[in-house]
């Protein structure tokens, strides 16, 4: 009987070893965080479609002296409906916000399509 409860004692210390993963060393994810955060400006430069029901629009950014160009539908996962069209123009510039961690645990770059008017003043 004592060597099945020294048995017991000693797999139950063992689960609580690997349960803290690897003996203390588990990273906890989650906040708090803090990011650096650049915000670029995005310059819609065409509208195309595959259905002419949903509707995409093309952005053009300029990034460390280099231009880039997306789809909303890539950084959305959403197309843009026709009636909801005539809300955007060719040559409007939204936001396109890239941040980075600096301290913590939570996912190591964030980046975004911010459909707001893009203010100079953001720009970093």
């Amino acid at each position: 009987m004592k060597e099945i409860s020294t048995r017991l004692l000693f797999l139950c210390i063992a689960c609580s070893f690997f349960q803290c993963s690897y003996f203390g060393k588990q990273i906890v994810d989650g906040g708090p965080c803090s990011y650096s955060t650049k915000i670029y400006p995005a310059k819609i430069i065409r509208f195309k479609t595959n259905d002419s029901v949903n509707w995409d629009l093309v952005f053009e950014r300029t990034r460390d002296s280099k231009v880039d160009s997306f789809t909303y539908s890539s950084t959305t996962n959403h197309y843009i409906l026709k009636e909801d069209l005539p809300k955007y123009k060719l040559g409007n510039i939204y936001q396109w916000k890239e941040m980075k961690i600096i301290e913590g645990h939570c996912t190591p770059q964030v980046n975004f399509l911010m459909m707001q008017p893009c203010d100079s003043t953001l720009i970093k």
